[in-house]
């Protein structure tokens, strides 16, 4: 489905919703749905293939204190970024869950970009075999943040 840009969050937002009515959300929910959308929802004018980049996915996770309600806290992130080809700051579409640091002591930061793997289930496959999702996975989460920003 090709949408505008700036229905991206609203579309994340119902389908995270959708999905929460029929089960908790885990490490697992968080990557499964951040694919199925990615592949499902395509950005006119951005997702067209041409220049990989203009559209990939981010895995992080870490400990840290934003100054924000959460404090210090764990939280595992797969951001959706687009570029738009007549811009040079990148659009980030953040969906992150948020749990207790205690449990993630020895847990060290780390990120990896989609486009760094032969396809989406190899970056899958290594995003599920990370020390931080494993972690999580024993663990449930405080909340979840869902926010689109440009960079």
């Amino acid at each position: 489905m090709i949408i505008n840009l700036n229905e991206i969050e609203n579309k994340y937002s119902d389908a995270i919703q959708s999905a929460l009515a029929n089960t908790s959300l885990t490490p697992s929910l968080l990557v499964d749905l951040s694919v199925d959308l990615y592949k499902k929802h395509k950005i006119d004018g951005i997702s067209d293939g041409a220049f990989k980049a203009n559209d990939m996915l981010l895995y992080q996770y870490g400990v840290y204190d934003w100054g924000d309600e959460n404090g210090r806290h764990f939280e595992i992130d797969i951001t959706r970024q687009f570029m738009k080809p007549s811009e040079y700051e990148p659009y980030q579409l953040h969906f992150v869950l948020v749990f207790p640091p205690e449990p993630f002591e020895g847990v060290g930061a780390y990120e990896t970009w989609g486009d760094m793997y032969d396809n989406i289930d190899s970056f899958v496959s290594h995003i599920k075999s990370t020390n931080g999702f494993k972690t999580a996975m024993k663990n449930i989460p405080l909340t979840y943040k869902l926010w689109f920003s440009q960079c």
